[in-house]
């Protein structure tokens, strides 16, 4: 008996060795109505409670969403934060996907071109858009105004499933390239039920 219980601790033991920090520093969060598990690393959390702050929040994208459904802090601050909903329609094959990649693109640098400006919390400005195939998911990284009308650097990610596109959202304060790091991380634990599309 002494030698089973030596032998479980010595397993649990090489167990917590062998897995790096990050898996254990992370939770999963699962959201069924948008079915996707996400896992947070260490300082994230899930915030329900701001969904209200960013009810009326706007990014730039003319696609329409069905509303913001989850809300994720990074820290206690909630300067860094990741919004999480699901877009109108379906994309189901690669030359869908690619004319909406286009479309999106093409607004986003219509308002880079002509900013309505940052005064009026319109402004967009499109830095870097780009596709990852293998994924399935636009990435576009914007200077635009936060929900309080402050300079922001938004990530945006359109995530191409098998039923539906999702999109995600993180704000960092203007030019927290630390922040956009924590966002890009958290957003590349994703787990969809559903699948990539094909």
């Amino acid at each position: 008996m002494i030698n089973k219980i030596k032998y479980a601790l010595a397993v649990a033991l090489l167990a917590i060795v062998a897995c790096p920090a990050s898996v254990w520093a992370s939770l999963p969060y699962y959201n069924q109505s948008l079915g996707y598990t996400i896992w947070l690393g260490d300082g994230w959390v899930e915030a329900p409670d701001s969904l209200t702050r960013f009810t009326a929040y706007n990014e730039g994208l003319s696609a329409k969403s069905h509303g913001w459904k989850a809300v994720y802090s990074l820290g206690d601050s909630g300067n860094v934060s990741l919004l999480a909903s699901e877009l109108q329609g379906k994309m189901i094959t690669r030359s869908s996907i690619a004319g909406f990649n286009r479309h999106v693109v093409r607004e986003l640098k219509k308002l880079s071109t002509h900013p309505q400006g940052w005064s009026n919390k319109a402004g967009v400005i499109l830095n870097k858009a780009n596709y990852d195939a293998s994924k399935y998911v636009l990435r576009l990284e914007m200077d635009a105004m936060g929900p309080a009308g402050q300079p922001m650097t938004t990530v945006v990610y359109i995530v191409y499933t098998r039923g539906a596109m999702l999109k995600f959202v993180g704000l960092a304060p203007f030019g927290d390239s630390k922040g956009v790091a924590a966002i890009d991380a958290a957003v590349s634990t994703l787990y969809l039920d559903q699948g990539l599309t094909h």
